[in-house]
């Protein structure tokens, strides 16, 4: 059933110079209208369009690289691979940014939390 809640994961790992990996979880769970915000602010989103713009100008730079190069060679660089690979997290993270925004446009803002 549809509850209107969202839950946000965040791990980290942070490497100290004493050399002991240090790991953090943190869940987060808040109601869909917490986290979207009010329409009225659709200009936050305008850093987000223009890496979005951004990253698809990179795509289209390395496909055209890809394309001109002899695949081979092309693909056996790391570094390729290793451009590639951070536009598809870009990517991915673009659209979980914006899946919050897709549930409100196709069924509304749900009703407030009830006041604890």
């Amino acid at each position: 059933p549809a509850s209107g809640l969202i839950s946000l994961a965040k791990l980290a790992v942070e490497l100290p110079p004493t050399g002991e990996a240090e790991t953090f979880l943190r869940l987060r769970t808040s109601h869909v209208r917490m986290i979207v915000p009010a329409e009225q602010s659709v200009l936050l989103l305008l850093p987000e369009a223009m890496l979005v713009a951004m990253t698809a100008f990179f795509l289209f730079v390395e496909g055209r690289r890809a394309w001109r190069s002899d695949y081979v060679d092309y693909l056996l660089s790391w570094w390729n691979l290793l451009e590639w690979c951070s536009m598809a997290t870009f990517l991915a993270a673009f659209t979980l940014r914006l899946r919050p925004y897709w549930i409100v446009s196709r069924s509304g803002f749900p009703p407030p939390p009830p006041a604890a």
